[in-house]
C-alpha cells in the first residue's frame, strides 16, 4: 500500500463509522463499534495493493519490489501466499468469491498482451474472450459470473459479463453490456 493511501482509507473507514453512529443515534451501540483497520504490506515490497476480498476475509491483490513486475498474493489470517501464474512476467489477481475462486490477469513471458485467468486454489485456467487481443477479468460473484474488460480485434475497449449461469439474449443487450463497465458483481 502506498503511504498516501493510508489517510484516505482511514477517512473512508471513519466516515462509515460516523454514518453508523448517526443512523443508530448512539456512539456506544454494539452495531457501531469503531471499524477494524488492518494495514497489510507484503514483506520487503515497495507497494502492496489489495484489490478484492471475500466475505470470509480472503484478500487478493498485488505487490511490487520496485522492479516493475507486479506479483499476486492471497492474504488471510495475517499470512501472505504468493499467487503467480506459472511462467508469467506479472500476475494481477483482482477479484475473489466466497468459494475462493480468484480472477485476474497475467502478462506472458514473451511478447504479448495481458491474458485472463481463473485460479481455483490449486491450478490456473486461462480465461480469454474470443477474438480479443487482451482480457482483464476484474470481479467474480458466488455464482461464478465474471466481469471485466477486453481489447477486441476492432482495437476498441470492451466490457463483459461472462458465466454459464448468466443468460443474455439479443444483440441489443450484448451491445449494452459491452459499453458499460462493471468491476464487481
Amino acid at each position: 500500500m502506498r503511504s498516501h493511501d493510508v489517510p484516505r482509507i482511514i477517512l473512508i473507514a471513519l466516515a462509515g463509522w460516523v454514518g453508523c453512529m448517526v443512523t443508530s443515534r448512539s456512539a456506544y451501540s454494539d452495531s457501531c463499534s469503531p471499524p477494524d483497520f488492518t494495514p497489510i504490506a507484503f514483506p520487503g515490497t515497495t507497494d502492496t495493493q489489495p484489490w478484492g476480498i471475500s466475505n470470509s476475509g480472503l484478500v487478493v491483490g498485488t505487490y511490487d519490489f520496485g522492479l516493475g513486475n507486479t506479483r499476486g498474493f492471497e492474504y488471510s489470517g495475517g499470512a501472505f501466499v504468493p499467487l503467480d501464474f506459472p511462467g508469467a512476467l506479472s500476475t494481477q489477481p483482482f477479484g475473489v468469491n466466497d468459494s475462493g475462486l480468484v480472477v485476474g490477469d497475467y502478462l506472458p513471458s514473451g511478447p504479448g498482451q495481458p491474458q485472463g485467468f481463473v485460479y481455483n486454489g490449486a491450478s490456473f485456467t486461462p480465461l480469454n474472450m474470443p477474438g480479443a487481443s487482451w482480457t482483464d477479468p476484474q470481479g467474480i460473484n458466488d455464482l461464478g459470473q465474471i466481469t471485466g474488460s477486453d481489447g477486441g480485434s476492432d482495437a476498441r475497449f470492451h466490457r463483459f459479463v461472462w458465466g454459464s449461469t448468466l443468460l443474455i439474449t439479443g444483440l441489443i443487450a450484448l451491445a449494452w453490456l459491452r459499453r458499460h463497465e462493471w468491476f464487481d458483481l
